[in-house]
Formats: structure tokens, sequence, C-alpha cells
């Protein structure tokens, strides 16, 4: 028995390390590295169909949407396309527009469609993208 103790603690140090690394590193801890770029990443939540509508839903993804082609890190999320995405960000609004720094950690975060929050999410992403000039 006395053979057995120390490689019984090298198992449990080995899965002790495995799953502290999975926590560490994995893609909720870095969801700007998911966008592609370890740069500050943008969220849109909303549903795709309303991009040409003259509503409040429309004009916040023709913003978002013209960060993207400004080189900002942009992933749309549909309504019900990605469950775990969506609850990890608490998202029960849509458009909800969620800016992530570098690390993938939420900055801030603007739900719904009201003139006052387009303007923050516009002058958010003027920020986001002349900071990519």
């Amino acid at each position: 028995m006395d053979r057995k103790w120390p490689w019984a603690v090298a198992v449990m140090v080995v899965a002790v390390g495995i799953l502290v690394a999975k926590q560490v590193s994995g893609p909720a801890a870095h969801e700007g590295r998911v966008l592609g770029s370890p740069r500050p990443a943008v969220l849109l939540f909303a549903d795709p169909g309303e991009a040409e509508s003259s509503c409040g839903c429309g004009q916040i993804i023709r913003l978002v949407r013209g960060a993207a082609k400004s080189g900002v890190p942009v992933r749309e999320v549909a309504p019900g396309e990605d469950r775990e995405t969506t609850r990890r960000y608490r998202v029960t609004v849509n458009p909800t527009v969620v800016l992530l720094d570098g690390a993938g950690n939420l900055v801030v975060r603007h739900e719904g469609e009201e003139p006052a929050v387009i303007e923050a999410i516009r002058a958010d992403l003027k920020r986001l993208s002349e900071a990519q000039k």
C-alpha cells in the first residue's frame, strides 16, 4: 500500500490541473479569441431579418455591421441560435449589444432599441472603430 499512494497523489494533481486549465482557458473566458482576435469585440443578439427595417433594431444591426466593416471583430447571434452564449451573457431582450475587452470580459451591454440606447451604441462602436485604425 505504501507504493500506491504516490500514484494516487499524482493522478489527483493531474486531474485538478486539467480542471483548472479548462476553467481558465475555456471559450467563456476568451470570447474575444473565439471571435478570432484578442482585440475588443462585439456580440450582437438580434433577429437578422430586421436588418433592413426602419425600427431601432434594424438601426442597431446596421451600426454593428458597419463597425465590422471597419475592422471590429463582431459576432451575431440570432434568437435561439446559440443558447450557451445567450445564457452566459444573460440575454433576455433582443436586440442586445455586448462589448467585450480583449480577454473576453464584459465591458458594457446595451439592451433594447430606444433612441438613447442607439446613441450609446453608436458612440461605443465609433470609439472601437477608431481604435482599429
